[in-house]
C-alpha cells in the first residue's frame, strides 16, 4: 500500500522531508530565543508538511478540473469509510501541534478553517496537480482539526500560558488571508453537484470466478477485484473492474464476456518492476514475456518497441497482409524499470478484403481532387469498416492552406473518397 502511494504520489516524500527539516530549523532558532518549544514548533512544522505533502503534490494520472468542486450531502458511510479516517487523521496532529504551539482554542479553529478552505481551493484552481476539490474531503479534513484541537485544549488545559507571543501584523495578514481565500472561492470555484450513482450491477457466478481468478493472476493469490461497470454495445459484454490488495486500488481490467480476455489494463504501481532502469533490448524481452502470459495471440504479428518520455517503453504488436495493416493489435507501456504499466488489445480475425487496385499517388490524386488547395503529409494503407464491411482504405493526413490538418480516407479498390462519418 505503501509503494503504491508512493508511485502514485512521486513528489510527497521529498517535500516532506523538506519541510520537516525547515521547521526543525525553525523551532529550534525560537527555542533558543525563548519564545516556544522547540518540540512544539517542531510537531506543528511536520504536521503541516505532511498535510502539504499529501494534498497538494502532483498525482500521477490524475483528473483535475479547473474551478471546479464536487457538493454532495455529507454522510456518514464517508466518515467511516478508509478514505473518510485517513482523511480525518491527517488533520489531527495539525490541530493538536497548533494549540499546543499558540495555545489559543478558538484561534486555531479559524485558522484551519482557512488552511482547510486553502487546499479546497489549491486543488480547484490547479489542474496540473491532478486533483479534484470534493466537499466531503475538505468536511472530514476540517473535523480531522477540530479533534486534534480538542485534544490540544484538553493537553495544554486550555490555558494560555507559555504561548507564543507575536505582534500584531502576522495575525491581520491571516485575517487578509482568510478573506482572499474566501473571496477567490467565490469568484473562481463553481460547486458541481454530485451525480446519483447508476444502479449496482450483477454478475453471475461464472462473471464473479472469471473476475477473481483474473485479479489473482495479476496479483497472486492476495489479488482482488472490485465490479465497476457492465458494459454491454453492438452485442458485445465487457467487464469492467478495479483490481484491489486488502484496501489499496492496484489498477483496472476489462475482460470481454464470456472469452474472458483481457482487452486493457492499466496498474497502480507496475507490475513487478525491474531492479534498475532498463535498456531497449531489454524492454523487448519483457513485452515479449508479457504478451506470452498475457495475449499469446499477438506474437506472430510483427512487434515495434520505441522510447518514450521520461525513459519509458512502448511496445506495439501490428500485422500487414499485401501491404494492409490490420485491425488486430496489441498495445504496451512499461516504465523506466520495465514495470508493465498498461496494456490494450483487439483480438480481430485477418477479414476478406477486395483486391487492392488503387496505389498511393492515385489515393493522393483522388484526396486532393476532392479537397483542393491541399498537400498529402502523410498516408498509410488499413482495413476499416465502412458500413458492416471491412474495406482498405488509403488515410491520408492532408495539410490545408492556413488551416488545421484533416484526415480523408480513400478507398483502395475503387479511389472512391470515402466521408470520414462512414468509417469505423
Amino acid at each position: 500500500m505503501i509503494g503504491a502511494y508512493l508511485w502514485a504520489q512521486p513528489y510527497a516524500l521529498p517535500v516532506f522531508g523538506g519541510l520537516a527539516v525547515l521547521f526543525a530549523v525553525l523551532g529550534w532558532l525560537l527555542g533558543r530565543a525563548g519564545r516556544a518549544r522547540w518540540w512544539a514548533v517542531f510537531l506543528l512544522g511536520a504536521a503541516g508538511a505532511l498535510v502539504v505533502a499529501t494534498t497538494l503534490t502532483p498525482v500521477r494520472a490524475g483528473t483535475g478540473s479547473f474551478g471546479a468542486c464536487r457538493v454532495a450531502v455529507p454522510s456518514l458511510d464517508t466518515l467511516l469509510s478508509t478514505a473518510g479516517v485517513l482523511n480525518l487523521a491527517l488533520f489531527v496532529p495539525a490541530g493538536l501541534a497548533a494549540v499546543v504551539v499558540f495555545r489559543r482554542f478558538w484561534l486555531t479553529l479559524v485558522l484551519g478553517l482557512a488552511g482547510v478552505a486553502a487546499v479546497g481551493l489549491a486543488q480547484a484552481l490547479l489542474p496540473v496537480l491532478g486533483r479534484a476539490c470534493d466537499s466531503d474531503v475538505l468536511l472530514v479534513n476540517l473535523l480531522g482539526l477540530v479533534v486534534g484541537a480538542v485534544l490540544g485544549g484538553v493537553a495544554t488545559g486550555f490555558r494560555r500560558a507559555g504561548a507564543i507571543r507575536f505582534r500584531r501584523a502576522p495575525w491581520v495578514l491571516a485575517g487578509a488571508g482568510l478573506v482572499v481565500v474566501a473571496g477567490l472561492a467565490v469568484a473562481l470555484v463553481r460547486p458541481v453537484a454530485e451525480e446519483p450513482l447508476p444502479e449496482p450491477n450483477s454478475t453471475s457466478r461464472e462473471q464473479e470466478d472469471l473476475l477473481r481468478e483474473t485479479a489473482r493472476k495479476f496479483l497472486g493469490p492476495d489479488g482482488g477485484y472490485q465490479l465497476r461497470e457492465i458494459r454491454r454495445a453492438d452485442g458485445q459484454t465487457l467487464l469492467i473492474a478495479a483490481l484491489v490488495t486488502g484496501t489499496a486500488n492496484r489498477g483496472l481490467v476489462h475482460l470481454d464476456w464470456p472469452s474472458g480476455e483481457v482487452t486493457a489494463a492499466e496498474f497502480t504501481p507496475p507490475l513487478t518492476p525491474a531492479t534498475a532502469p532498463i535498456d531497449a533490448a531489454a524492454a523487448k524481452d519483457i513485452a515479449i514475456r508479457r504478451a506470452q502470459s498475457y495475449f499469446p495471440w499477438a506474437l506472430g504479428a510483427e512487434l515495434r518497441v520505441t522510447p518514450v518520455a521520461g525513459g519509458d517503453f512502448s511496445a506495439s504488436w501490428r500485422q500487414r497482409k499485401d501491404g494492409v495493416l490490420l485491425p488486430l493489435r496489441a498495445d504496451l507501456l512499461l516504465d523506466r524499470d520495465g514495470g508493465l504499466v498498461q496494456f490494450s488489445t483487439a483480438r480481430v480475425p485477418p477479414p476478406e478484403l477486395c483486391a487492392v487496385t488503387v496505389d498511393q499517388p492515385k489515393a493522393e490524386a483522388a484526396a486532393i481532387a476532392a479537397r483542393p488547395g491541399r498537400q498529402v503529409a502523410r498516408g498509410e494503407l488499413v482495413a476499416r469498416r465502412v458500413g458492416d464491411r471491412w474495406t482498405p482504405l488509403w488515410a491520408l493526413g492532408l495539410v490545408p492552406a492556413g488551416g488545421g490538418p484533416e484526415q480523408v480516407f480513400v478507398n483502395a479498390c475503387d479511389a472512391r473518397v470515402v466521408p470520414e462519418s462512414e468509417v469505423r
